[in-house]
């Protein structure tokens, strides 16, 4: 009975030691393995959805891309030629008009033009045209003058701008401002 339980615990020890081995020698390294193939997959996971996220953001930012370049478009086809420049300075008295506002002058300022052609160089691709108007109405009817302008198929910013009243011409008021209009630089027409 001694050698049979002898023979037992050695039995035991060895299947112990057997355990032992495969569990430190084989299974240790495959779990610590499995666990970095699933950190790793996760990690490629992680990145799939940046990728995901990227091509969206890269789409958005296309779409951008494309309305600012109708925007440029845009502008650009608001740009005034010389020819143009008699129309436009017409269209802004006639605008005018409509909302009851008597213009009194309108000066279109060729020196600063020239100036601008000669500051800019043949470089410069587009020049600006003060125009000085002086002219008098009411003043809600300017105001609804000034946001008509937007509208107009040429660009047009503002400039200095007075505003006096004057109890002679009460309840109109006298009005001075700057409408600045825009003008490709075509170097081979000479002002």
């Amino acid at each position: 009975m001694k050698d049979s339980v002898r023979t037992l615990a050695v039995a035991s020890a060895v299947l112990l030691v057997i355990a032992l081995v495969w569990f430190f020698v084989l299974y240790q390294p495959k779990r610590s393995r499995l666990q970095t193939l699933q950190t790793e997959s996760q990690n490629v996971i992680s990145l799939i959805k940046s990728f995901r996220s990227s091509s969206q953001e890269v789409a958005g930012l296309e779409k951008e891309i494309e309305e600012l370049k109708q925007d440029l478009e845009g502008t650009r086809s608001k740009i005034l030629a010389k020819e143009g420049l008699g129309t436009a300075i017409m269209r802004l008295k006639s605008e005018g008009k409509k909302y009851g506002l008597q213009f009194q002058n309108m000066i279109p300022d060729y020196a600063a033009l020239a100036a601008a052609k000669t500051k800019g160089g043949p470089g410069a691709a587009v020049l600006k045209l003060p125009v000085h108007i002086k002219l008098r109405g009411r003043y809600n009817s300017f105001g609804r003058y000034l946001a008509s302008l937007e509208t107009l198929p040429f660009l047009v910013s503002f400039g200095d701008m007075s505003l006096a009243y004057d109890t002679e011409i009460f309840p109109d008021v006298a009005i001075l401002f700057d409408a600045v209009l825009y003008m490709r630089n075509d170097t081979r027409n000479v002002m």
